[in-house]
């Protein structure tokens, strides 16, 4: 069966159907070569890659009709596939094009992406002068045997950050339920590189911070 790519994480988020989707080109250099596997990845760095999704595909675009909320929230998890390190972010005239959508579609989340990627309590994230390595949409396998895909995946001396991006701030239940999910991710993560602390985190709202570690 095919794996399941971003497109299927952000449907099953606004309550969509993968069938529901168009496609659109992933971005470049996102850390896992177009075509490779993490099993790829982790052999070139030297290490095993237990838990795995299959290779990195196709992506979608955005389905119609959808509210402005979620279209944005899509769109944003999309942008900073493109824009966040080490992508080699398009002009925006390109970015509407890949994605499929009007330029002014783009305004609100691409701002909202630029003001994540440039925040300084972030940099440790996005600033590759502050970490080794990197990687956007990084897909593997939960506990339970389903196909996920991080966000954001980044590799400092000891540690490794599972990021998580949200264009709304979670209440309490859902952050619990959330809560859940992301330690699923780290645990994988941990499983891959048991040399390294895992610590975890969700960049919602503004730009604001959320600590999912322990």
């Amino acid at each position: 069966a095919p794996s399941r790519h971003w497109h299927a994480t952000l449907a099953d988020k606004a309550g969509l159907a993968d069938g529901d989707i168009g496609k659109v080109p992933s971005p470049p250099g996102g850390g896992i070569a177009r075509g490779q596997s993490p099993a790829d990845a982790g052999a070139a760095s030297g290490r095993q890659v237990p838990l795995l999704a299959g290779p990195v595909g196709e992506r979608r675009a955005l389905p119609a009709p959808l509210g402005e909320a979620q279209r944005d929230g899509i769109l944003l998890h999309a942008l900073m596939e493109w824009l966040a390190p080490p992508a080699t972010p398009p002009d925006d005239a390109t970015l509407a094009d890949l994605l499929g959508v009007e330029a002014e579609s783009l305004v609100a989340p691409l701002a909202l992406a630029r003001q994540w990627l440039t925040q300084p309590h972030l940099a440790h994230l996005f600033d590759p002068a502050r970490y080794e390595q990197a990687f956007n949409e990084f897909p593997l396998v939960d506990a339970a045997g389903a196909q996920r895909r991080i966000d954001r995946l980044v590799l400092a001396p000891g540690v490794a950050w599972v990021v998580d991006y949200k264009a709304g701030l979670l209440g309490a239940e859902a952050m619990a339920a959330y809560r859940v999910q992301v330690q699923g991710y780290c645990a994988a993560v941990a499983a891959i590189w048991p040399g390294r602390e895992v610590r975890a985190g969700l960049i919602a709202g503004e730009g604001e911070w959320v600590a999912m570690h322990d």
